[in-house]
């Protein structure tokens, strides 16, 4: 239907692409998009810290507490 496909943590297929919100869901709402950008950005945010710490040799960061996709809990 011309959405882009993400994964919970709103990755796309392709290596540090990553969508949310309406361009993912035929919802339309924007406390949903907000809610998927967030869980996004974070997600990207995470992936970049755990890149920069691998490459400077240090160990990688512990993946945020709140690890899971708008409208699933933790469990």
């Amino acid at each position: 239907m011309g959405f882009v496909r993400a994964d919970a943590f709103g990755r796309t297929s392709a290596p540090g692409v990553y969508a949310a919100g309406d361009l993912t869901t035929p919802l339309q709402a924007a406390l949903a998009a907000a809610s998927a950008g967030m869980v996004a950005a974070a997600t990207l945010n995470h992936e970049l810290t755990v890149a920069r710490a691998l490459t400077r040799g240090a160990a990688p960061a512990k993946p945020p507490a709140a690890a899971h996709g708008p409208g699933e809990t933790a469990g």
